[in-house]
């Protein structure tokens, strides 16, 4: 699905090589608010946004609004690409 969030907050960005498996990781925590049908108002959320979309977009700030292709996986919303 594609819809525009709101960034009202950021983590700190989290990149390395994990030990136990030897795989690189690179993510921002990116908490968002989103309009849902299933919620009167907005629903808040937090996901772990790729460092390459985040650099892909020149970047995120708070109060910023952006279009996002994100799923569900386990009831929880799962960012899968930031359009500028």
């Amino acid at each position: 699905m594609r819809k525009t969030i709101k960034v009202v907050g950021l983590g700190k960005r989290r990149a390395g090589t994990s030990q136990k498996n030897g795989r690189d990781y690179d993510f921002l925590p990116v908490a968002f608010v989103i309009h849902d049908d299933q919620f009167e108002g907005v629903r808040a959320a937090t996901a772990n946004v790729a460092g390459s979309d985040v650099d892909s977009v020149g970047g995120l700030k708070v109060n910023q609004e952006i279009d996002a292709f994100y799923h569900f996986a386990n009831n929880q919303i799962v960012i899968d690409g930031l359009v500028k």
